[in-house]
C-alpha cells in the first residue's frame, strides 16, 4: 500500500514533465526490446527497478523526485526480495511434497508386493474352496441318488410287509374262527365225558357189589 502510494505522488508531481520524458520512455522502450523480459510478477517487478534505474542515470531530478525514485527503488527491491523469499520458501515447501509423494510412491511399491501375493493366495485358496464344494456337491447328488433307490426299495418293502400283515391278519381271523369251533368241540367234549362218567357210575358201583363174590368164587376155583 505504501509503495502504491508513492507511485501515485510521484506520477502527480512528474505530470508537467511529460514531454521531458517521452524521449526517455523511447529510449526505455528500446531497451526493454533489447533486453530479455521474465515472466510473471518477479519480471514486472525487475522491469520496474530496472527503468527507475535508468532514468536516474538519464537525467537529474531535483532531490524532492530523486528521493522519491530512490524510496520506490528500496520499496520495489524489498519487494523483489520478499517475493525471492516466498519462491525459495515455495521451492522448498514443494520439493518437500514431492520427496513426500516419493516416499509415499516407494512404500505404496512396496506394500503392494506383499498384497498382491496375499491376493494370489486368496484368489487360489477361493478356486480350492469351489473345487472342494463342487467335489461335495457332486458326491451329494450321488448319494441323493442312491438314497432315492433306496427309499424305492424301502416302499417297495413296506408294500410288501403291508400285503403280509393283511394275509396275517387274515390267517389269524381263521385261527380266530378256528380257535372258536375248537372251543365249541372241547365244550361238547367235556360234556360228553361228563355224561360218560355220569354213566359209568353206575357200572363202577355194580362192579364194587360184585367184587367180594367175585372173590369168593376164585377161592372156590382150582385154578
Amino acid at each position: 500500500m505504501e509503495g502504491d502510494a508513492l507511485v501515485d505522488e510521484w506520477a502527480f508531481q512528474a505530470e508537467p514533465k511529460v514531454t521531458m520524458k517521452m524521449e526517455t520512455l523511447q529510449k526505455q522502450a528500446e531497451i526493454e526490446l533489447l533486453t530479455p523480459k521474465p515472466s510473471g510478477l518477479r519480471g514486472s517487478l525487475q522491469a520496474v527497478v530496472q527503468r527507475v534505474r535508468h532514468v536516474r542515470k538519464e537525467r537529474d531530478y531535483p532531490s524532492h523526485e530523486e528521493k522519491m525514485l530512490g524510496r520506490l527503488e528500496h520499496v520495489f527491491s524489498e519487494m523483489h526480495k520478499e517475493f525471492d523469499e516466498r519462491e525459495r520458501i515455495l521451492d522448498k515447501k514443494l520439493q518437500q511434497v514431492v520427496e513426500e509423494r516419493k516416499l509415499e510412491l516407494q512404500r505404496f511399491k512396496w506394500m503392494s508386493v506383499p498384497i498382491g501375493i496375499l491376493s494370489a493366495i486368496g484368489i487360489v485358496y477361493i478356486f480350492y474352496v469351489v473345487y472342494v464344494m463342487e467335489g461335495a456337491m457332486s458326491n451329494m447328488s450321488s448319494n441323493m441318488t442312491a438314497m432315492t433307490g433306496d427309499i424305492s426299495v424301502m416302499s417297495e418293502n413296506t408294500g410288501s410287509m403291508s400285503e403280509n400283515m393283511t394275509n396275517v391278519t387274515a390267517a389269524l381271523g381263521n385261527m380266530d374262527y378256528n380257535m372258536a369251533h375248537m372251543t365249541n368241540d372241547v365244550s361238547r367234549m367235556n360234556g360228553s365225558m361228563t355224561s360218560m362218567s355220569r354213566s359209568i357210575q353206575p357200572i363202577g358201583q355194580a362192579a364194587n357189589s360184585a367184587a367180594p363174590m367175585m372173590g369168593m368164587m376164585r377161592h372156590f376155583m382150582p385154578f
